[in-house]
This record gives C-alpha cells, structure tokens and sequence, in this order.
C-alpha cells in the first residue's frame, strides 16, 4: 500500500509541475501576441492613414 501511495504522491507532482509549466507557457504566448498585435498596430498607423481610412470606410 505505501509504495501505491508513494506512487500516486509522485504522479501527483508531476502533475502539478506540468500545469505550471503549461501555465508559465500560455503566459508567455500571452506576452508574445500581445506585443505582436502592439507592434502590428503600430505598423499599420505607422503606414499612413491610409489603414485607418479604409478602415472607417468598413473595407477592412
């Protein structure tokens, strides 16, 4: 019985330590697109009005 104890307990850690990771891993993407959309935004106003004129004009 210990040892299956043993065994879940360091299932369970593991577990644990891969949820982290994956949640240390979605904040990074998180990071990236948001920095992506910045520096897409800033590009896009950095072309001119044009973006934004057809923009407001609903052709984008």
């Amino acid at each position: 019985h210990a040892t299956a104890l043993i065994a879940l307990h360091v299932e369970a850690r593991a577990g644990a330590a891969s949820l982290q990771e994956a949640a240390a891993l979605s904040a990074e993407l998180g990071r990236a697109s948001t920095l992506l959309s910045v520096v897409l935004h800033d590009t896009m106003v950095g072309c001119g009005g044009g973006w934004t004129s057809l923009r407001q004009r609903g052709m984008l």
